[in-house]
């Protein structure tokens, strides 16, 4: 078990750089995305009084949020191992 999680770190600090921006920039837009999306839910509970329009688009965000960030973050390794198959 040890073994292949040093496996998983020794793979993920060989990525290329490319890939790191992707992923980092992932991550940005993954936490504003969030924080809008909780920033909306806490707001149509305590300041606009209880919408369930604004709260299904709220949760809709954060859902998707997550959706980006597992994207980003598939799409910068298979882009480190396409640069790395050449």
């Amino acid at each position: 078990m040890q073994s292949n999680i040093n496996k998983i770190i020794k793979e993920l600090t060989g990525i290329g750089n490319s890939p790191k921006k992707l992923i980092k920039h992932g991550i940005r837009v993954f936490l504003g995305f969030f924080a809008l999306g909780t920033l909306l839910v806490v707001l149509n509970r305590v300041s606009f009084g209880y919408d369930s329009y604004i709260e299904f688009i709220a949760q809709s965000i954060i859902k998707n949020s997550f959706i980006m960030l597992a994207e980003f973050i598939i799409g910068g390794l298979v882009i480190d191992f396409l640069l790395k198959r050449k």
